[in-house]
């Protein structure tokens, strides 16, 4: 998957009910048609994001998912060596 196919799946999940995981142990989600944030082990405590922002975010997120991808792949040439 390139960038631009992993930030419209996240677009999916979200749009599908579903919250996205982030890194710094936060979480992404919509609640009542908006955006929020919060960290994941914090009762309460949501901050409502714009759009600008969840564009960066779903961009870092796909940019670290390519960067996972392909560690997974280094590490599976070096195991097969």
């Amino acid at each position: 998957m390139n960038k631009e196919e992993l930030i419209r799946e996240s677009k999916r999940e979200l749009k599908g009910g579903y919250p996205l995981y982030l890194e710094d142990r936060r979480l992404l989600y919509v609640m009542n048609g908006l955006l929020f944030i919060r960290k994941i082990e914090c009762e309460g405590g949501e901050v409502q994001v714009n759009i600008d922002r969840v564009r960066v975010i779903l961009d870092e997120l796909a940019n670290k998912r390519i960067r996972d991808k392909k560690e997974a792949i280094e590490i599976q040439r070096f195991l097969e060596e």
